[in-house]
C-alpha cells in the first residue's frame, strides 16, 4: 500500500511538474500570436521575454528584452529583467552595466542591490559584491537567513584570513533573527568545523542539541565528531545517548528507511569505539 501511495504521489509530482511548464508553452505561444498582430508592442516583448525567462530559455528572454529595448521600453524593469538573464547567461559585465540603469531611476530598491550583490560575487568582485549584500541587510524591511549565509559566503571566497568576519556575519543573523534559527545554527557549525575550532564546535554541537526536540541523529553526529577528533570516551557516551534516544521513539518512527540506517550507524559506531 506504502509503495501504491509513493508511486501515485511521485506520478502526481511529475504531472505538475509537466503542466507547469506546459503552461508556459502555451503563455509563450499566445504571447507571440500578440506579437504578430502589434509587433511594435514592446510590453508584449518584455512579457514573452519573461516567460522565456522562467522557461529556462535564456537566449530567447534577452532576444525579446533587447526588442523591447529597440522598440523604445525605458522602465526600470526592463533593466533588471535583462540583469538577471545576464547572470544566467554568465555574462555578468553586461548584467552589471544593466543594472546600473536600473539605479539611474531608482537607487534604493532593494532587490537590486540584491542581483548586483550576486553579479559581482560570481565576478569575483568580492569587496563589491560585500557592499551590496550589506546594503540588502540594512535595508531590508523582511530579512531571511540566506541574506546572511549569502553574505558569509563572500567573505569566505576572500580567504582564510577572513573567517573571524565569516563567524561575525552568522552570529549577526543570529542575533537579528533570533538563536532558533536553524539554518543558522548549523550554517555556524559548519564552519567552525571547517576553521578548526574543535572546542566552539563541540559547545556548537550542545546548542543545536538542546534547541532540538529529536536529538538522536545529533547525538549520533556529534559523537561522530568526538571520535574524528579522537576523543573517544566522550563519543562513546553521546553514541550511547543516540542508540537511548532512538528507543525512546515509537515504533512507526523508528521504522523508517533514514532511522533504520541511523541505528546501523550508531551501531557500527559503538564498535569502533568498542576496539579503542
Amino acid at each position: 500500500m506504502h509503495k501504491i501511495i509513493s508511486t501515485l504521489i511521485l506520478i502526481l509530482g511529475c504531472s505538475i511538474f509537466m503542466w507547469g511548464h506546459g503552461d508556459l508553452e502555451k503563455r509563450i505561444i499566445a504571447k507571440t500570436k500578440a506579437i504578430a498582430q502589434t509587433p511594435n508592442n514592446a510590453t508584449l516583448y518584455l512579457e514573452r521575454g519573461f516567460l522565456y525567462y522562467q522557461h529556462e530559455e535564456w537566449d530567447n528572454a534577452l532576444a525579446d528584452y533587447l526588442q523591447a529595448k529597440a522598440l523604445g521600453f525605458q522602465e526600470k524593469i526592463l533593466h533588471y529583467r535583462m540583469a538577471e538573464t545576464y547572470l544566467e547567461l554568465y555574462l555578468f559585465k553586461s548584467g552589471l552595466i544593466c543594472t546600473q540603469q536600473y539605479l539611474t531611476q531608482d537607487s534604493v530598491d532593494v532587490k537590486i542591490h540584491k542581483l548586483r550583490g550576486e553579479l559581482f560575487q560570481k565576478s569575483r568582485a568580492y569587496d563589491k559584491a560585500i557592499t551590496s549584500f550589506e546594503y540588502v541587510i540594512k535595508h531590508s524591511i523582511d530579512l531571511t537567513p540566506e541574506n546572511y549565509v549569502t553574505l558569509a559566503e563572500v567573505y569566505l571566497a576572500k580567504g582564510p584570513a577572513y573567517r573571524e568576519a565569516v563567524l561575525e556575519v552568522i552570529e549577526r543573523g543570529l542575533n537579528q533573527l533570533g538563536k532558533h534559527v536553524y539554518v543558522l545554527q548549523e550554517q555556524k557549525l559548519n564552519y567552525l568545523k571547517k576553521f578548526k575550532l574543535v572546542k566552539k564546535a563541540i559547545e556548537q554541537y550542545d546548542v543545536i542539541i538542546h534547541q532540538n526536540n529529536r536529538k538522536e541523529g545529533w547525538y549520533y553526529r556529534k559523537a561522530t565528531y568526538l571520535y574524528q577528533q579522537k576523543k573517544c570516551k566522550p563519543a562513546k557516551t553521546y553514541a550511547e545517548k543516540a542508540k537511548q534516544a532512538f528507543e525512546s521513539l515509537k515504533p512507526h518512527q523508528q521504522k523508517t528507511k533514514a532511522m533504520i540506517q541511523l541505528l546501523a550507524d550508531i551501531h557500527t559506531l559503538l564498535q569502533k569505539l568498542e576496539n579503542q
